[in-house]
């Protein structure tokens, strides 16, 4: 049917996706697109490629590449033959868990990329992953997170102030601090939190951005190991979600007003 945002918005939700800086990639198993799902029933099932190298002239196919949970398992190597298009089928044949997304590579001859990365540079293109679940597979829940919050004056004495939290713009609850100001407050991560007291302006504070080991912890994942790219970077943020702190200061109404 005719194009629409809405479509595009659901494919996009549904995981039919490819990232690409130059060249393409048609990925597909049993005709089904990425973000598929089978079970793991050890049937044989048939994938099929279709790649395109980077569009500029003299730009060429390097490999593609079959990658399963995280490993390259099969790769064709197209240095030699340097196509410009290319394609294959083959099975594939699951009993547990597994993900199978394609990597293809491109040489470039975009001068402008060549002149920072040197004339070695590759372009890439990858196809998000099919699924193979097997019976009785739960996906993890989320992980909600639980913060120690303490709020105060700005001489630092106790409120006992209200909390609303919001997820995306959607209320998620309410939650009220003991008279020393204090309380575990159970969220999602990506929440925000109001933070309201009477006779003092109103506080709002993410998780992510205002809670500093969290914050310190994401800000330096990006450049070593691991990293973003990596299963151990997860599990550390899971167990930081349980044991945040956070202590907000409010200001007094009037005192705000009189500057």
């Amino acid at each position: 049917g005719p194009f629409s945002w809405d479509k595009l918005i659901d494919s996009m939700r549904a995981g039919r996706n490819v990232a690409s800086s130059g060249p393409f990639v048609v990925f597909s198993v049993d005709g089904c697109d990425p973000g598929s799902e089978f079970p793991a029933d050890g049937r044989a099932r048939t994938a099929r490629v279709e790649a395109w190298s980077g569009p500029l002239p003299g730009e060429t196919l390097q490999a593609v590449q079959l990658v399963r949970n995280g490993e390259v398992v099969q790769a064709w190597d197209l240095h030699h033959e340097k196509p410009r298009h290319w394609k294959t089928t083959f099975e594939l044949r699951e009993s547990e868990f597994a993900w199978y997304c394609l990597r293809v590579l491109s040489t470039c001859r975009d001068w402008q990329s060549m002149d920072v990365w040197g004339d070695m540079l590759s372009e890439l293109a990858v196809a998000n992953p099919v699924y193979f679940l097997p019976a009785g597979f739960s996906r993890p829940a989320p992980q909600p997170a639980a913060l120690r919050l303490a709020v105060t004056d700005q001489s630092g004495n106790p409120l006992a102030a209200e909390v609303s939290i919001t997820d995306e713009g959607e209320p998620v609850g309410t939650q009220k601090l003991d008279d020393h100001g204090q309380g575990v407050v159970t969220l999602p991560a990506t929440a925000t939190l109001h933070i309201t007291a009477p006779g003092h302006e109103p506080a709002t504070r993410r998780l992510l951005l205002d809670c500093p080991e969290l914050f310190d912890y994401c800000r330096s994942t990006g450049g070593c190991y691991p990293s973003f790219y990596s299963p151990e970077t997860y599990v550390r943020l899971r167990s930081l979600l349980t044991n945040l702190q956070l202590s907000v200061a409010l200001q007094r109404t009037n005192m705000t007003k009189s500057r």
